[in-house]
């Protein structure tokens, strides 16, 4: 596999993508501040943002997607072709 442009990544944020890991943490909305103090006072937290509603829809769609993906090799599902998509069109 190819190396990824290290200017690349730092316009990311991705310093180092091999020591970070990330983390998606689901926190009921009535705690989500104090969760938030929390995870920023952590040391080794580099970074806790919460997520609009459009990006967590965005992530679960992707996620989904990639699911499917994955059945699909796997042939466990079959996927439409580019052709059928555009024949419902």
């Amino acid at each position: 596999m190819g190396e990824i442009n290290p200017p690349v990544l730092s316009k990311f944020g991705l310093e180092n993508p091999i020591n970070i890991m990330k983390v998606l943490v689901e926190i009921p909305d009535n705690e989500a501040s104090f969760g938030m103090k929390v995870l920023q006072s952590l040391s080794f937290v580099k970074r806790a943002k919460p997520m609009s509603a459009a990006k967590v829809a965005l992530w679960e769609d992707l996620k989904a997607a990639a699911d499917e993906v994955r059945l699909h090799k796997q042939g466990k599902i079959k996927l439409k072709t580019a052709q059928e998509l555009l024949d419902e069109l």
